[in-house]
This record gives structure tokens, C-alpha cells and sequence, in this order.
């Protein structure tokens, strides 16, 4: 590589990183040396990380590794967290905050759908993984009673195609039939499954998830 290009690289990789993330990674490398002594300047130490991040570029052909936000149509699939950037949340609060996918797009911590517009990688320790996958099999309206819900007549659950319930997604509760036929439909249509009735003498006790 020309000293030009190493130039280029080098710019290009200081211009991407915001302040805060710069600031930390100085942090970090001057945690490791343990003394300023190791480089002569701040424009020295600055560019021993320029040269980390274009070398970890390089190595990984990621930039998320290096915490560089990113738009959210790259973000990871499955149950883990990111950082994600909400630039319309209240001027109080900050606009970084932990999230994971759900069937919404994206919840907080406390379970609130947000709609960030970017990401970056959430630093480890993570938090545990929530057991969120993308919906699979059908959706199943059957029969149901509740000693504590008089009006329940019917359920709409998601069962997965092994034939087990999706325990990951609380059933829908319906007082008629044509009311689970109504709520079967719109929750299908989000999840993108087939809906199912089940017809026969058997009727389902309803427990909540707490009870079951």
C-alpha cells in the first residue's frame, strides 16, 4: 500500500468515527500502554488507532465491529442486542439505548417498540438473548374457557411447524368466533402465516403466561 493510499484510509477512518467512540478507543489504547509515554503526541496516539481500524477493516470487512454506527436495514437478525440510535426520543433521555428485534421491528429494554434509524454493535458483556426467532408454522384458532375470563370463548395461538406452541408469542383471547376469524387475520397478515381452525370437541383452558 502507497503512502497515499495508507493517507486516504487513514482520513477515512477518523471522519467516520464519531467523537465519543474516538475518545474511548484512546481510552483503551492508553489503558493498554499504561502510560502516555508511548507516543509523543496526541496526533500520534490518534493515528495508532487510525491504523488499528483500517487494519481491523481489512482483517474483518466489518465496520460494525469497530462500534461505527451503520443503518438499521444491516443490523443482525436474531435474538441478541445492538445499540440502537432514536434521534426522536426526548430531549431529556439519551437517543443510544439497548434494543432487540421483535415481531414489531424493535423493542427497548422494558419491552416499548421503538424505530431507530441506526445501529452499532452492542460491547460485551451482551445481555442474555431474548429467545425471539422469525415466526414460523400457522396461526390456530381453537375453543377455549377461563374460570377468570367469563367471556373468553376462543384462542388464536401461533403453533410452529414441529407442532409445538410458539411459547414465545402469548396466545390472542377472542370472545366469538367471528372475533378470533378477525384477530386471526390482522395477526397473521404481520406475522406472515397461514391461519387454521381448529375444528373439533376439544376446548382449551386458557392460563396466562404467569400461571402456566
Amino acid at each position: 500500500m502507497n503512502t497515499s493510499d495508507e493517507g486516504r484510509q487513514l482520513q477515512a477512518a477518523a471522519s467516520a468515527l464519531p467523537a465519543a467512540e474516538l475518545a474511548r478507543l484512546m481510552l483503551t489504547h492508553l489503558d493498554k500502554c499504561q502510560r502516555l509515554s508511548k507516543f509523543t503526541s496526541i496526533e500520534e496516539l490518534i493515528r495508532a488507532i487510525c491504523e488499528a481500524l483500517v487494519a481491523g477493516g481489512q482483517a474483518s470487512g466489518q465496520e460494525t465491529s469497530l462500534g461505527i454506527p451503520s443503518d438499521m436495514a444491516t443490523a443482525p437478525e436474531g435474538d441478541g442486542w445492538i445499540l440502537a440510535y432514536e434521534p426522536d426520543r426526548a430531549e431529556h433521555l439519551p437517543p443510544w439505548r439497548l434494543a432487540t428485534r421483535c415481531d414489531e421491528g424493535w423493542r427497548d429494554e422494558d419491552g416499548y417498540v421503538i424505530a431507530p434509524t441506526m445501529w452499532a454493535r452492542c460491547p460485551d458483556p451482551q445481555p442474555s438473548p431474548t429467545g425471539w426467532g422469525q415466526p414460523q408454522g400457522h396461526l390456530r384458532i381453537c375453543r377455549a374457557w377461563s374460570d377468570q375470563i367469563p367471556w373468553l370463548t376462543h384462542l388464536i395461538e401461533v403453533v410452529k411447524p414441529d407442532g409445538s406452541y410458539d411459547d414465545h408469542r402469548q396466545p390472542e383471547m377472542a370472545n366469538s368466533l367471528e372475533d378470533a376469524r378477525q384477530r386471526a387475520a390482522a395477526w397473521g397478515e404481520k406475522l406472515g402465516l397461514p391461519v387454521i381452525e381448529m375444528d373439533d370437541e376439544n376446548v382449551v383452558p386458557f392460563k396466562r403466561r404467569d400461571q402456566a
